[in-house]
């Protein structure tokens, strides 16, 4: 199987006259960290849940392992574990016995409730109440639920909202962790970019429902590789008027200006023309990063 999950021309909403999803297109490689990122309302929790067979699909536009979502579930529940919606926790039991309910209501098997909680680092907590955890270990706890079936296949929305940079580096090293070791596919979603950054191995961008870019890192550094160019420079405002017939510039700050590039060479070619005309370069850099290129992206109509 070389997509785990698959979503072909889904269009969806509660209302016909005003579609959540348009035409969505979406497909994530199996062992993958797939990041599902958007601005709040763009519809990542909505074709989450359709993923998850908690909205129907009654075009089988969607499909999980192969099929369509609605001939898998409840099922396939096994095989994936998931974070929509924070579970509600007994906040007078202890992290493992929360776990246990789990178990015993879904016919789980209960020795796995050490292995997960040592899993997501939480071993030494298994006997606190939970009203005693920090929300970093509500959160650990969460994912832990999510994994206590052993799935082949998170999906998790959110999953670092509300932490601080410590909570968050620990869910992330958690992830990629489970990633490498345990091979296990991950479909996250998030509007964090910076941190959703330093995790994935594949892309999908959603902007008012519609996909605007879906792929690889490298896909996406390939795309924008020369897209734009900073040169810091002294009086940046003169240098504009000077090279926008010739390029897209726009300025950024009184010593900052960017230039749409196509080439190492047109940058070499803009950078001699800078000083020849008298400027002062302090410095160029390539104009990057997930979060410039996601602004990009979404604006685009």
């Amino acid at each position: 199987m070389k997509n785990i999950i698959e979503i072909e021309d889904l269009n969806f909403g509660f209302d016909s006259r005003k579609l959540i999803l348009k035409n969505v297109n979406l497909q994530v490689p199996k062992g993958s960290i797939y990041g599902f990122l958007g601005a709040n309302g763009a519809g990542k929790s909505t074709t989450m849940r359709l993923i998850m067979g908690l909205f129907n699909d009654d075009t089988n536009a969607v499909k999980v392992f192969g099929q369509n979502v609605s001939e898998i579930y409840p099922q396939a529940l096994q095989n994936i574990g998931s974070l929509i919606d924070y579970p509600a926790f007994y906040d007078h039991l202890s992290g493992y016995d929360n776990l246990k309910i789990v178990c015993i209501i879904r016919n789980l098997n209960i020795g796995k409730i050490d292995e997960v909680l040592e899993t997501v680092g939480l071993s030494h907590a298994r006997n606190i109440k939970m009203k005693k955890y920090s929300l970093g270990m509500k959160q650990r706890l969460a994912i832990a639920l999510a994994l206590i079936s052993d799935p082949e296949l998170l999906i998790l929305d959110e999953p670092v909202n509300g932490l601080d940079p410590n909570g968050m580096l620990e869910v992330r090293e958690l992830l990629i962790k489970l990633n490498r070791e345990r091979g296990v596919t991950i479909f996250i979603s998030s509007h964090l970019l910076l941190e959703i950054e330093k995790m994935v191995t594949h892309l999908g961008i959603i902007a008012h429902g519609e996909i605007k870019f879906q792929g690889s890192k490298e896909d996406l550094n390939t795309l924008y590789k020369f897209q734009k160019t900073k040169f810091q420079l002294n009086d940046a405002a003169k240098y504009l008027d000077l090279l926008k017939d010739q390029y897209p510039t726009e300025l950024k700050s009184e010593n900052e200006i960017a230039i749409v590039t196509n080439s190492q060479e047109e940058i070499a070619a803009i950078n001699t023309f800078l000083v020849k005309n008298g400027a002062q370069i302090y410095q160029i850099a390539a104009a990057g990063g997930l979060e410039e290129w996601f602004m990009d992206i979404t604006k685009q109509n």
